[in-house]
């Protein structure tokens, strides 16, 4: 005998109302980056913001490696590694358009510092 149909819809993701919890940053590495949760150490997102996922990602990934850090030697490591992607993500954000370009002429980093010929 077939089971009945189910008139309810299927649950969604983004219905659940999960929250990051901000004590995720301290035992597990992770911060909130536009709504998921990422790990400090490999850059990696998880997909959905749940303790479980979280626990599991840095059980097999990282515990044996940050397992013996406590208290300020963690706190220390942590600000690091938050202090790294800050500066990896500010690197790509343009400084804001102004009336000149950013370099009258292209130049050439190189040893000599010779100024670059125009290809255009």
């Amino acid at each position: 005998m077939a089971a009945p149909k189910s008139n309810s819809k299927k649950r969604k993701v983004t219905e659940e109302g999960r929250v990051f919890n901000p004590e995720w940053t301290r035992d597990y590495f992770f911060i909130e980056e536009q709504g998921k949760p990422v790990c400090l150490i490999c850059k990696r997102g998880i997909s959905v913001m749940k303790l479980n996922n979280i626990t599991r990602h840095y059980n097999t990934s990282h515990r044996a490696e940050y397992r013996q850090l406590h208290g300020d030697a963690r706190k220390q490591r942590i600000d690091k590694l938050m202090k790294t992607m800050k500066q990896q993500q500010e690197c790509f954000f343009w400084p804001p358009a102004k009336d000149k370009p950013l370099l009258a002429k292209p130049y050439c980093l190189t040893k000599n510092c010779r100024e670059m010929q125009t290809l255009f």
